[in-house]
């Protein structure tokens, strides 16, 4: 007795490079988060990858009043829609613990102890911009904030296509 059963293999893909590694591979069926060449975000699920170009049906989740004055979330879901794989204009990359606290907790740390040290100047009575104040709590407080800043500003939260990284068509099956 034979068993006759149909097998699918996997569609084709886009996968987005840095020379020769592979940071993401889209698949038909998986959720995407991109940014295209005309500045729209995009966040879908894939329908398919078919002939270059991505198929994904958006759903927007929104809050709509209801004739009781009670706000409620309404989904909506979009026509099947297709774009070419080389309108990827750029990835957000995956969020580190390190990179969101090291910036964020000098910010908050130096704008904190200014604060608290300009208080304590008002309420001792004595003045927040002498020169031993300065140089010993002010200076130190606005440098920590400083550098948060600048690492906030200098650390890419994207992968911009082109400049490193490149998208690639990967047809998988003859068709």
């Amino acid at each position: 007795m034979f068993m006759v059963s149909f097998v699918c293999a996997q569609g084709d893909m886009v996968s987005i490079r840095k020379k020769n590694q592979s940071i993401k591979t889209f698949i038909a069926g998986a959720f995407v988060t991109f940014i295209t060449t005309s500045g729209e975000e995009i966040a879908a699920n894939i329908a398919l990858i078919r002939n270059d170009s991505l198929f994904f049906r958006e759903v927007q989740v929104r809050q709509v009043m209801t004739s009781f004055g009670v706000p409620r979330l309404d989904t909506a879901a979009t026509s099947l829609r297709g774009i070419h794989y080389s309108e990827i204009a750029a990835l957000p990359k995956p969020r580190k613990f390190s990179e969101i606290s090291i910036s964020k907790l000098l910010m908050v740390g130096g704008a904190g102890f200014l604060l608290v040290n300009l208080a304590n100047s008002i309420c001792l009575d004595y003045s927040p911009f002498s020169k031993d104040n300065f140089n010993r709590n002010i200076l130190p407080a606005v440098g920590a904030f400083a550098t948060g800043f600048a690492i906030n500003r200098l650390t890419s939260k994207y992968y911009v296509i082109g400049e490193k990284y490149t998208a690639e068509y990967i047809k998988v099956g003859a068709r």
